[in-house]
């Protein structure tokens, strides 16, 4: 499923229209939401241990964000947002397109190393 020209932090590409895609996306969201809770609470309690035995402090562990990537026509969605009173995007949307345009997204998971929670 995955391409040979894509990153190890693509997951799938989801279309906006498509009901089961957008649930597999709530799901992926819901399951890595779930894995970060647990590293947190993991990482809380390997802390309290190593206080109390006078260990060194473990690092904090790596948290998960989703991304998701808005695909689709750039200067459609250029012209969109003039007519829409926006203010004027030099790029026309090249190198990223606001969700609100987008006709499809890719979904990325990317680790993060430090949070503040």
């Amino acid at each position: 499923m995955t391409k040979n020209n894509r990153t190890t932090s693509y997951v799938f590409t989801a279309d906006i229209k498509s009901v089961e895609d957008m649930q597999r996306i709530d799901l992926v969201k819901k399951t890595v939401k779930s894995i970060n809770d647990s590293a947190r609470l993991s990482h809380r309690w390997a802390v309290r241990r190593a206080e109390v035995r006078g260990e060194p402090i473990p690092k904090k562990p790596k948290i998960h964000r989703v991304r998701l990537m808005g695909r689709g026509p750039r200067k459609s969605s250029y012209l969109q947002n003039l007519a829409n009173g926006g203010h004027r995007v030099w790029s026309g949307y090249n190198s990223y397109l606001p969700q609100q345009y987008a006709t499809h997204f890719d979904i990325y998971i990317h680790e993060v190393y430090s949070y503040d929670r």
